[in-house]
């Protein structure tokens, strides 16, 4: 621990005396030490827009992938005309261009129809979107770049994607995933994803995807973000959203962790909000799936005595040290859960199984007029028991950073489960399988890519 006080001071900015005259008082013990809340600050996030930062036309979908770019929507085919645009209408059966990038447009000669209309009309298709936090954006800080041992010449070699990205890869995730990694130095795994199962289930669905999740977000930022969604009630296709703030409602920096918790009446009125007002904005038929929240008990069992990536050169730093520092300094992403108290960690899954029956509740008794509303249980904690009942050790589908998030091994498996139960339950919130699709990719290839 006497390296991370150090490291704290010098972040902290303080002159060489006043750090002195500080140690000369503690014994390397980050709780007792007065300026701690000082250094702590330096933390505070900055909250960039959630629309993409280069948008020419307007209308929310770019053709840059960094900075809630077509790594967090459907790229932009025409994005000097904001008529163009993933997940909206085919225009006169995108006879003359693709008005709604899914790379089918234009006349069958044999029959002068429009493609669109011979090869998706019948067939229900719909986008996705996400709303969700960190899980959901996928967040992943490399271990490369603060693990001695796996440092190389070529690890900083593309750090800005990753900072424009805010640290997030939408684009491998669970949710929204369309590519398998081009840095294997920083992420390693493969893709799988919402998206692309709803895609291969109809091949008309491509491109039309919104990530709208955000590190850090809770049930008190959902309207916030639902007033960045893309969709227009009369001109766009029906799309399924998906609702998923899996912790931070329960997590928090705090070390008086319990009260700064998001109430199961605070939870119901902030999703009430966000619920009333996508009645206004989805099209009618679309369909709306709250997810449950993360039970993270297991963390902190699973983690503690396991060496951190900070400590690998000596075998000085576990992961319960680091859990101590952070809570000590009141930064750590998840106090309650990231404790060796185990009397708080189990009072920290209660809250999360109160808030996730709040959800099951108003699912299974509010109604609206343009979509249909559903719950969904956390797929995270069947996904670590799976692994487990396989003989495989649990710390592999925990980042190795943070071991907060979920790593690229566990996207594509919470993709699965997430995609049965929704199959088990309610397929009708997935769409028509289209027996086109083999058609469409021999006419339009891979549909103009990503």
């Amino acid at each position: 621990m006497k390296n991370l006080v150090w490291t704290s001071y010098i972040r902290s900015g303080l002159k060489q005396d006043k750090l002195h005259e500080h140690l000369q008082h503690v014994d390397f013990d980050v709780c007792s030490i007065p300026a701690i809340h000082e250094i702590c600050e330096m933390f505070n996030r900055t909250w960039a827009q959630i629309r993409p930062a280069f948008d020419v036309d307007g209308d929310w979908f770019s053709i840059v992938h960094a900075a809630r770019g077509t790594f967090w929507r459907g790229r932009d085919c025409y994005d000097w005309d904001s008529d163009f645009y993933p997940g909206r209408q085919p225009f006169m059966g995108d006879v003359t261009a693709d008005y709604n990038c899914n790379g089918i447009w234009g006349v069958d000669p044999a029959t002068g129809k429009p493609w669109e209309d011979i090869l998706c009309k019948n067939f229900d298709s719909r986008g996705i979107i996400y709303v969700g936090d960190s899980v959901g954006a996928h967040f992943h800080f490399p271990e490369p770049w603060i693990n001695p041992l796996l440092m190389s010449e070529e690890t900083f070699h593309n750090y800005t994607e990753p900072l424009l990205n805010e640290m997030s890869w939408p684009h491998l995730g669970f949710a929204t995933g369309f590519m398998n990694t081009t840095e294997p130095l920083l992420i390693k795994g493969v893709t799988d994803s919402l998206y692309l199962k709803l895609r291969s289930r109809n091949r008309c669905n491509h491109r039309d995807y919104q990530n709208l999740s955000r590190n850090g977000a809770s049930s008190y930022d959902g309207m916030t973000y639902i007033e960045s969604l893309a969709r227009n009630k009369s001109h766009d296709k029906p799309v399924l959203v998906l609702y998923g703030m899996y912790g931070n409602d329960v997590c928090n920096r705090f070390s008086n962790s319990i009260p700064h918790m998001t109430s199961p009446s605070a939870l119901h009125k902030n999703v009430m909000n966000v619920l009333n007002v996508l009645n206004g904005l989805l099209p009618f038929g679309s369909h709306v799936i709250l997810i449950g929240l993360v039970d993270g008990g297991f963390i902190y069992p699973t983690m503690a005595n396991r060496i951190h990536p900070l400590g690998q050169l000596h075998g000085d730093i576990h992961y319960d040290d680091v859990y101590t520092w952070f809570n000590c300094m009141e930064m750590g992403p998840c106090s309650a859960w990231m404790n060796s108290n185990v009397t708080l960690r189990k009072l920290a899954t209660l809250r999360a199984q109160e808030l996730s029956v709040v959800l099951r509740n108003i699912a299974a008794r509010e109604k609206f007029t343009a979509f249909s509303l559903h719950f969904l249980d956390n797929p995270v904690q069947k996904v670590m028991w799976d692994w487990k009942k396989l003989g495989k050790p649990m710390w592999q589908l925990l980042d190795p950073v943070d071991s907060l998030h979920p790593s690229q091994m566990a996207h594509p498996l919470i993709a699965k489960v997430m995609w049965d139960d929704i199959m088990r339950n309610f397929p009708e919130a997935l769409g028509d399988e289209n027996p086109n699709n083999q058609r469409i990719e021999k006419l339009f290839g891979d549909q103009g890519g990503y």
